[in-house]
């Protein structure tokens, strides 16, 4: 197993494209809090867009690829599950903001960069899955 740092939106949401997350059964549930680990990541990342900071040590996401075909790569996530969920959510959020306030482009941008893959295989539409 090779690891490596990497630049989260340059080369991690990158390499996302045509990937799904698979959260294992044996993972603990998600357990991190509104007003703690949540509000140190958002903090975090206000940080980081406002120039205050340029690199930021986001944290750990191990992952095993454990799938690859033509359309699809599986990566089963090891460690890092917590902040990488946190990660979907933030994004989810962000899409149903822009869907409220009539950004339908913007929404549909998120949904596609970051949210789902662009495959008509409804298992593996979503980036980010629990293992069944």
């Amino acid at each position: 197993m090779e690891a490596s740092p990497m630049s989260l939106f340059e080369k991690f949401i990158k390499e996302a494209y045509g990937s799904q997350y698979v959260i294992p059964v044996y993972q603990r549930n998600y357990t991190w809090k509104k007003n703690k680990q949540v509000k140190q990541l958002l903090s975090d990342i206000e940080r980081i867009l406002k120039g205050e900071t340029k690199k930021h040590f986001i944290g750990t996401i191990v992952y095993n690829i454990v799938k690859t075909d033509f359309m699809v790569r599986e990566r089963e996530v090891v460690d890092g599950q917590q902040r990488l969920i946190t990660m979907f959510l933030i994004a989810y959020a962000l899409r149903n903001l822009a869907k409220s306030q009539g950004m339908g482009d913007i929404a549909q941008a998120i949904t596609s960069s970051y949210l789902e893959n662009n495959t008509s295989d409804t298992k593996y539409k979503y980036r980010l899955q629990p293992d069944t």
